[in-house]
C-alpha cells in the first residue's frame, strides 16, 4: 500500500470518529436570532454551579439604589431586590419569587420558590435582547427559555418622583410626562400593586384612602415597547390630620358702600403654620392674616350681598380650609316688606319672557323694579325697569352658559326705602 492510500484511509477512519462520537455525545443545536448570534456565552454546567452554589448562598446581599431588571416585549419582567428576584407578569397580581444562587459576569443564577427550577438569567449586555435559560434536569442542559433585556439604572437617575400633595389622607405625585411619553405605569404601594399599565398621559398619580402619620413604600414601575422597564423606589410618611376650628364672624359696621367685619380666631391642631384669611364680599375677594378688615367700594350687585371668610392653612404640601358665611344688605338698601306680594311667572315653557302683575305701592308712589338672575352660582343684578312695565325677555341676559333651569328675582323698591321680591324658575325644556 502506497504513502498516499495509508494517509486517505486514516483521513476516513478519523473523520468516521468524529461522527461516531458527535452521535452517542447528542450535540444540542440552539438557534440564536439576530440579536444573539454575535456572542457565544452559555451558563455554567449544573455541575459546576452545584459546586459553587453552596459558598454562594452565605453572601447577604442587601437592597441597594441601583435598579437591576430583565424585560421582555411583553411587559414581562424581572426584578432583582437584594437577594430575591421577583418575576412581575404585565397584568395580574401572580408575582414569582426566585432566590438568586450565584452572579458570575455573564449570568445570574436563581432558583424559583414554587417549582424548584433553575434559571439563569443574562447580564453582559445591556443593549440587545438575550436568552434566558431554563435548566432541563431530564435532557441535562440549560434550554432557552425567554428573550428579556438586562438593565442596571440607579433609582432615580433619569426618573424623577415629585410630591405635589401629602397630607393625612392622600399623596399626590408627578413625574416628567416628556422624558416618558408612550409608556405605560404599574403602581405599587408597600408591595401591592394598585394601578396596572396605567397610560395617563398627565404622568402623575394620586395615592388615595391612606391612614393618617403612617409610613408606606412605593414605586412606579414605567414600561414601553422594545423591553424597556425603569423603576422608581420611594417612601413617604402621610401627616397627621390638621384641623381648623369653627369661628365666629361678626359684621360690625354697614355703611352705604363699606362694611367691616371681625372674627375669632379658630384652634389649629397638628399644626404651627400661620392662619392666613380669604375675605370675600360681593364676589371680591382679599387676603389678610387680621382679623378685622374693613371692605370699601362695595357695588351693589345683588338682593343680599355674600360674604365669606375663610381661614387657611398652609403646612408645606398640606392646605386645610374652613369658613364662615354671612349675607348682609348696605345701609340705604332697601328693607323687605312682606306685606306686599305680586306674583313673576315665565309665559310659557321653553321661553325666556317674564311676565308679572303690578304690586300695590305702600306709600302710593312710583317705584322702579331691580332684575336679578341666578345661575345656580350667583344672584347677579342685570338690569333696572321703571315701575310701569310688567314683563321682560331675558334672552338678552342669559347668555350661552346657561342651562335648562335658571332663576329670576324681580324686585320692586319703593320710595319709603321697602322693597317686594316675586322669583320665577325659568325651565327652558318640557320634561
Amino acid at each position: 500500500m502506497t504513502s498516499i492510500n495509508k494517509m486517505a484511509l486514516l483521513l476516513f477512519a478519523a473523520m468516521f470518529m468524529f461522527f461516531i462520537s458527535c452521535e452517542k455525545e447528542e450535540f444540542e443545536s440552539i438557534s440564536l436570532n439576530e440579536n444573539q448570534s454575535n456572542t457565544d456565552f452559555t451558563p455554567m454546567s449544573f455541575g459546576e454551579l452545584k459546586g459553587k452554589s453552596r459558598t454562594a448562598s452565605l453572601e447577604a446581599k442587601s437592597i441597594s439604589d441601583t435598579v437591576i431588571t430583565w424585560a421582555s416585549e411583553d411587559g414581562f419582567y424581572f426584578e432583582q431586590l437584594g437577594n430575591y428576584i421577583y418575576e412581575n407578569p404585565d397584568s395580574g397580581d401572580d408575582v414569582e419569587q426566585y432566590t438568586v444562587w450565584l452572579e458570575d459576569t455573564n449570568f445570574m443564577y436563581a432558583i424559583k420558590t414554587s417549582t424548584g427550577e433553575y434559571y439563569a438569567l443574562p447580564k453582559w449586555d445591556q443593549n440587545n435582547l438575550r436568552f434566558s435559560y431554563l435548566y432541563s434536569f431530564d435532557e441535562g442542559i440549560w434550554l432557552p427559555n425567554k428573550e428579556v433585556r438586562y438593565s442596571r439604572q440607579e433609582s432615580d437617575d433619569d426618573f424623577l418622583i415629585n410630591f405635589k400633595y401629602i397630607t393625612n389622607r392622600y399623596v399626590s405625585i408627578d413625574w416628567d410626562r416628556d422624558a416618558f411619553l408612550g409608556y405605560t405605569y404599574d403602581i405599587f404601594l408597600n408591595g401591592e400593586k394598585i394601578k396596572e399599565n396605567l397610560t395617563d398621559s398627565r404622568a402623575l398619580y394620586l395615592f388615595r384612602s391612606l391612614n393618617e402619620d403612617t409610613y408606606y413604600e412605593a414605586k412606579v414601575v414605567a414600561k414601553t415597547e422594545g423591553a424597556i422597564v425603569k423603576i422608581n423606589y420611594f417612601s413617604f410618611t402621610t401627616r397627621k390630620t390638621i384641623e381648623i376650628s369653627d369661628f365666629d364672624l361678626e359684621i360690625i359696621d354697614i355703611a352705604t358702600d363699606a362694611i367691616t367685619l371681625s372674627w375669632s380666631v379658630p384652634e389649629v391642631t397638628n399644626s404651627s403654620a400661620e392662619i392666613e384669611y380669604r375675605v370675600v364680599v360681593g364676589g371680591e375677594q382679599t387676603f389678610t392674616t387680621n382679623t378685622t378688615i374693613q371692605i370699601t367700594n362695595i357695588q351693589v350687585t345683588s338682593l343680599d350681598i355674600h360674604v365669606l371668610v375663610e381661614a387657611i392653612v398652609i403646612d408645606e404640601t398640606y392646605t386645610v380650609r374652613n369658613a364662615v358665611h354671612n349675607d348682609f344688605r348696605l345701609a340705604g338698601q332697601p328693607i323687605e316688606d312682606n306685606s306686599v306680594t305680586f306674583n313673576a311667572r315665565q309665559a310659557s315653557i321653553g321661553e325666556h319672557l317674564v311676565q308679572w302683575n303690578e304690586p300695590v305701592s305702600p306709600d302710593g308712589q312710583d317705584f322702579i323694579y331691580a332684575v336679578y338672575i341666578d345661575d345656580g352660582n350667583d344672584t347677579e343684578f342685570v338690569t333696572e325697569l321703571p315701575g310701569t312695565v310688567t314683563s321682560i325677555d331675558m334672552s338678552n341676559y342669559i347668555g350661552a352658559y346657561f342651562g335648562l333651569i335658571y332663576e329670576v328675582y324681580i324686585q320692586a323698591i319703593f320710595a319709603n326705602g321697602t322693597s317686594a321680591t316675586s322669583r320665577v324658575y325659568m325651565i327652558m325644556e318640557d320634561f
